[in-house]
């Protein structure tokens, strides 16, 4: 029997798992450096475009109460280069760009630029909203800074485009083939809900109301909380893997006094001390036993003899 000198090992392993919450806020509105905190994901800084129904049937009335509204939406952000950018569009039956996303560094002057705002004195009643979407993919949205920076559009309508069902669809799709989101908010019972249904996102994007008198300042904060995160809660789940050798020594207390194992490096048998390959505790373990059980037979035997 060969004879090689090792040691046995036996590896035991335990898993731990780490969960790790870790939750953001967003900038303080009242800050407008237009630099954002490096601890925010972009993902919470959106390029917002305001699209706007300038047609004739809005009327300046109604116009200035758009105007207030939209104010409202925006006046809660931190805008600026690195934060939430807007860019400005209206429409009659053609476009009317107003600002880029680079024109305001801040949100003190986005807000002056919208109040800025200055309904056409040609009154133009065409209502060419498909003609404006087409503007906001074709000259706007290149514009926008991409990557995790969501691309939201704000649509405010008075009623129904001149154009086919056909065409407003098609050029909506486009905006959301591209990724943007697309928000509307119709004023007024002349506006069609499925022309709106057809344009925005899903049904959680549509505000529909009577009157510009309903364009309330909570319709404007709940825009709003569209434009950002609303979940800054990051959870992380780490899992450790330990794992831990324990050296067992070849013994025959740890064997055990039986036959000859192959497996072992060293043998507990009768036949090691032949072989040469008895562990080292051989005779202090098994002799032992082995000459104490012979001796009980041997004993018993005589006794039966007798």
């Amino acid at each position: 029997r060969n004879f090689c000198l090792h040691f046995m090992t036996s590896t035991t392993s335990s898993t731990t798992a780490t969960v790790t919450t870790t939750t953001t806020t967003l900038p303080d509105p009242e800050d407008q450096s237009g630099d954002a905190p490096t601890d925010i994901p972009q993902k919470c800084f959106a390029d917002v475009s305001i699209i706007l129904d300038a047609s004739g049937s809005v009327t300046q009335t109604n116009f200035d109460k758009a105007v207030t509204f939209l104010k409202a939406a925006f006046s809660q952000l931190a805008i600026g280069a690195s934060q939430t950018r807007v860019a400005a569009l209206m429409f009659h039956s053609k476009p009317l760009p107003q600002f880029e996303y680079t024109t305001h560094a801040n949100r003190a002057a986005v807000l002056a630029a919208i109040d800025g705002f200055v309904y056409p004195t040609e009154k133009l009643f065409g209502t060419a909203t498909g003609r404006a979407l087409d503007y906001y993919t074709d000259s706007i949205m290149p514009t926008a800074r991409g990557g995790d920076s969501p691309q939201i559009v704000l649509l405010l309508v008075d009623g129904k485009s001149q154009e086919s069902s056909a065409t407003v669809a098609a050029a909506a799709t486009r905006l959301k083939d591209a990724g943007v989101r697309v928000i509307v908010v119709g004023v007024s019972d002349a506006v069609s809900r499925d022309e709106i249904a057809s344009i925005a996102s899903s049904p959680d994007d549509v505000v529909i109301v009577d009157s510009f008198d309903e364009l309330t300042t909570e319709i404007a904060v709940s825009l709003e909380d569209k434009f950002v995160c609303n979940d800054l809660t990051t959870t992380t789940a780490t899992t450790t893997t330990t794992t831990t050798s324990t050296t067992q020594a070849p013994l025959c207390a740890n064997f055990g006094c039986s036959g000859f194992v192959a497996s072992q490096p060293c043998q507990c048998d009768p036949q090691c001390s032949v072989q040469e390959d008895c562990c080292d505790d051989y005779v202090a373990v098994c002799a032992t036993t082995t000459t104490t059980s012979t001796t009980s037979t041997t004993s018993t035997s005589t006794t039966s003899t007798t």
